[in-house]
């Protein structure tokens, strides 16, 4: 299961994800990300720079979805 939240204005974004999976079939594994951006600060673009990169099986879901390949 997954879902989330996002607010935007003109100075700074949140961001709040939910996520429930399946690490076999009696184990579930619970996240709840949490991202604040404050704009106009700039930023170092690292790993972590999309909440998209930390959802476990997210690229995987999109590629299936959308035919793109993997990079």
């Amino acid at each position: 299961t997954l879902a989330g939240l996002e607010y935007n204005n003109c100075c700074w974004s949140v961001q709040v994800v939910h996520q429930n999976y399946l690490i076999d079939d009696e184990e579930l594994d619970t996240r709840l990300l949490f991202r604040i951006k404050l704009k106009g600060l700039g930023g170092s673009g690292g790993a972590s720079d999309n909440i998209s990169d930390a959802i476990y099986g997210y690229d995987e879901r999109e590629r299936r979805r959308f035919g793109t390949p993997r990079q």
